[in-house]
This record gives C-alpha cells, structure tokens and sequence, in this order.
C-alpha cells in the first residue's frame, strides 16, 4: 500500500505497556497491530512526522497530505 494512503497512526490510550496501536488509511479502514512497545512508537514515529514518545502517554501522530506529483 503506497504511503500516501495512511492517515495516521496512534498508540491506543488503553496500551499499558505502548504495544497496541492502529494505523489508519485515507479511505477510513485501519488496522489494530501489536509489537513490542519499543517497536508500536517506532512505528508510529515513522509513519508520522513525529519522534516515538517516551514520556509513557499515548501519542498520535498525523502525517501530512500526500504531495501531488
């Protein structure tokens, strides 16, 4: 799937440890993943435009509109 697709990606607020989070796509679908709670902000860094959090509080990160070509 072309990165352009996601919206945003979120740590769930009820992830006591930061390991759950959703990835959610333009088109209003997601999807709910587990990994380590290193690897769930990793993650969710990545896909945003933000750096994983390491305050313990559950963060979401949005990623900018897809540029046109």
């Amino acid at each position: 799937m072309p990165r352009k697709d996601i919206a945003d990606a979120e740590i769930k607020p009820f992830s006591v440890a930061e390991s759950d989070f959703k990835v959610s796509f333009r088109d209003g679908s997601g999807a709910r993943l587990t990994s380590s709670s290193y690897g769930a902000r990793r993650i969710v860094a990545l896909l945003g435009s933000g750096t994983p959090s390491r305050s313990g509080q559950a963060d979401t990160i949005r990623v900018p509109p897809a540029k046109s070509p």
